[in-house]
């Protein structure tokens, strides 16, 4: 598990396994705070990764340009992007069943695993300024939008399947002008608008 990279930067690679002392260790986790407030231009993968999760915290404060998604992994934990900062790529293996990326911008799974759809918004990028939401997504996640402030209107396709907006999803996004709901949507939860 990766468990702290104080003095990672630049372009991140995480290899499949760690050797120590002639034992060959997969790296199957990125824990708790693993990058906490660093500056990384890309972290990227080894095409056969076995990492499986993303725990919470993962990403706290952290400056990310590019963010790639391997195919191994499985589960994202509430909040492992929370105030992750100036993400502008996000790119997804296409041998990764569980999740996909939407014109490198949004980070998509689903609530299903079994489920053909992508059907769940976890995480958008940063240098959008008008996000348009693909009409499969059925939830946006926590903090999915948080302190995105280059975006002024955030627009739901009149054929959108929106259910739910789950907390703070577009919390301290102060730039927000124009919001477009469809009629679909169940349940806003009133923290996204704090801030």
């Amino acid at each position: 598990i990766v468990v702290s990279s104080p003095d990672a930067t630049g372009n991140v690679f995480i290899p499949k396994f760690v050797e120590y002392k002639g034992m060959k260790y997969p790296i199957i986790s990125i824990s708790d705070r693993a990058f906490n407030d660093n500056k990384i231009e890309s972290l990227t993968f080894a095409k056969d990764s076995e990492v499986r999760t993303f725990e919470t915290l993962s990403f706290l404060f952290t400056s990310i340009k590019k963010l790639q998604i391997p195919p191994s992994l499985t589960n994202l934990q509430d909040n492992w992007y929370y105030n992750i900062k100036d993400l502008e790529e996000i790119e997804v293996s296409p041998e990764n069943k569980n999740f996909r990326d939407y014109n490198n911008q949004y980070l998509l799974g689903k609530s299903d695993e079994n489920s053909e759809s992508f059907n769940v918004l976890h995480l958008a990028t940063f240098n959008i300024t008008e996000a348009q939401i693909p009409s499969d997504v059925q939830i946006i996640k926590t903090n999915s939008f948080f302190k995105h402030d280059q975006i002024s209107s955030v627009i739901f396709p009149e054929n959108s399947k929106l259910r739910i907006i789950e907390r703070k999803s577009f919390s301290s996004s102060k730039n927000i002008q124009k919001l477009v709901l469809p009629s679909s949507v169940e349940n806003i939860d009133s923290s996204n608008f704090d801030g």
